[in-house]
């Protein structure tokens, strides 16, 4: 017996929209770029899980992978051929084209969320880090806030620094060569 399911009206974001300048629209104009077909996804995955791998091997970010003409080739995929002539047409600065293209790359490999943090970003790796560390950190400090509270709850009493199941640093508190002898063995 095989599974039945409802037809969907949309699976996933259909497009993006991208506030570009270029030399006739300084102040900015709306591409409205679609997902790609499954033939150009199937080719970006397979570009964007080499780059990956190349990443993870310890490979030079800036290891050229695709040629000049492969990279054109890319950024037409991602932005479509209608989208990419426009910018082209209107004469988008190349940071730009780029920019959006890899934008676009991020959307369709990793999602709406990481492509809006890369778009913010303006593809500077070390902002995006930062937005991490910066996530990541106010995480610690929800997740601290409820154990540090229970921490010096703990410190009421005669246990000083114990039974914090290594929320709170203890190195601090105890004096030097302290933590070498047990007590009552």
């Amino acid at each position: 017996m095989a599974g039945k399911f409802e037809a969907l009206e949309e699976l996933l974001d259909e497009a993006i929209e991208l506030p570009v300048p270029s030399e006739l629209f300084p102040d900015r104009k709306i591409y409205k770029i679609p997902r790609p077909n499954a033939k150009d996804g199937l080719q970006i995955e397979k570009i964007t899980n080499i780059a990956i791998h190349l990443a993870n091997g310890g490979e030079d970010i800036n290891t050229e992978m695709l040629d000049d003409d492969e990279e054109r080739d890319l950024y037409k995929m991602l932005l479509g051929e209608k989208i990419y002539q426009q910018m082209l047409d209107d004469k988008v600065n190349w940071v730009w084209l780029r920019h959006a293209s890899l934008t676009v790359l991020m959307w369709v490999s990793s999602g709406l969320n990481t492509a809006e943090q890369f778009w913010a970003a303006a593809g500077n790796p070390e902002l995006l880090a930062r937005n991490r560390a910066e996530r990541r950190q106010k995480q610690r400090d929800g997740s601290a806030a409820g154990t540090s509270t229970r921490g010096r709850a703990s410190t009421s009493g005669t246990n000083r620094g114990r039974g914090t199941k290594g929320h709170r640093p203890r190195g601090t508190q105890k004096s030097p060569g302290a933590g070498s002898s047990k007590s009552g063995s």
